[in-house]
C-alpha cells in the first residue's frame, strides 16, 4: 500500500485525530502548543485550535502499528514538518544546508528514503 492511501484509511485517521486532539499537543520541535483554553469573552472556557499540525512517520516498516512503536511519530506543526523535509531534500546542494540537515537530525527528525513516500 502507498503512503497516500494508507494516510485515507480508518485506522489513520482515527489514531492521528486521537493524537492530535490531546489538548497538551505541541511540536515536538519549535514547542508551540496546538490548543489554546479561551479564558475572556462569549467563548470562555472552550478550546481553540491555533496552529495546523501534522503526525510525522520517521520510519514507514511499522505501518497499522504506530500505537506500539510511539517512537516513529513525531507531532509538528505544518510550518516546522515542512520546513525540516525541505532542509532534508536540499542537503546535498551545499554545505549550508548540509550544516542545517545535521540540526534537524538533532531534533529527531528523520525518515526512511524510498518508494513508499
Amino acid at each position: 500500500m502507498k503512503l497516500k492511501e494508507y494516510y485515507k484509511t480508518p485506522h489513520w485517521r482515527k489514531l492521528s485525530k486521537k493524537i492530535l486532539d490531546d489538548r497538551d499537543c505541541e511540536c515536538q520541535i519549535c514547542k508551540r502548543k496546538r490548543w489554546k483554553l479561551l479564558t475572556r469573552g462569549k467563548n470562555k472556557g472552550t478550546w481553540k485550535r491555533l496552529f495546523r499540525f501534522v503526525i510525522h512517520h520517521k520510519r514507514y516498516d511499522n505501518l497499522y502499528e504506530e500505537e506500539n512503536n510511539k517512537d516513529d511519530l513525531m507531532i509538528l506543526c505544518y510550518t516546522c514538518h515542512n520546513l525540516c523535509h525541505l532542509i532534508l531534500r536540499y542537503e546535498n546542494i551545499a554545505p549550508f544546508f548540509k550544516s542545517l540537515a545535521e540540526i534537524v537530525r538533532k531534533f529527531g527528525f528523520i525518515y526512511e528514503k524510498g518508494d513508499k513516500k
